[in-house]
């Protein structure tokens, strides 16, 4: 009986759904001088989940990636900026755990391209390949969206910086 109760609960956790809410809590972006005016999701698998060691777990959202983090940062600058307007190209967006020493580390990996929108196309701002990891995780949900703040409140300042350093003969057209 014993067992049985607990591989009911593996097979509900298995099955359990994770809701992913970027609006953890606002950017620090007091002085960001710039706009996101699109997103593009490029990714080839649209789904959006969650991959441990023994299952896939489904993230739940309130809409498509691509929009949800178009409002997020938006809603956390200070102001609508004309002059650096923004795209985003997303080609990789996962989030993960694996045991380590016992103790569950959650993993974020993305790998995006930035772009300044100029009126004869896009200046390539630079882009990111990166994973970032919590330890000691309790809560599931808090650290996928806490690791996920960390992640684009410190992009959007390096994207800022990156701006002072483009190269404007580097121009692609919007095809």
């Amino acid at each position: 009986m014993k067992y049985l109760i607990l591989l009911l609960f593996l097979s509900f956790q298995s099955f359990a759904q994770i809701n992913f809410n970027p609006y953890f809590k606002k950017l620090n972006l007091v002085t960001s001088k710039i706009n996101v005016i699109k997103v593009i999701d490029a990714r080839i698998d649209k789904d959006f989940t969650f991959i441990s060691q023994d299952s896939v777990q489904k993230l739940e959202t309130n809409g498509p990636l691509n929009l949800l983090i178009q409002d997020f940062i938006n809603s956390s600058l200070p102001i609508n900026n004309k002059k650096n307007q923004i795209v985003i190209k997303i080609n990789d967006y996962q989030f993960g755990s694996r045991m380590e020493e016992k103790k569950t580390v959650v993993w974020f990996y993305t790998d995006m391209e930035f772009f300044k929108k100029t009126d004869n196309g896009y200046l390539k701002i630079g882009d990111i390949n990166d994973c970032k990891e919590a330890k000691n995780i309790d809560n599931l949900e808090i650290a996928i969206n806490r690791l996920h703040w960390k992640l684009w409140n410190n992009m959007l300042d390096d994207i800022e910086v990156n701006l002072k350093h483009i190269n404007k003969n580097a121009l692609i057209e919007e095809k």
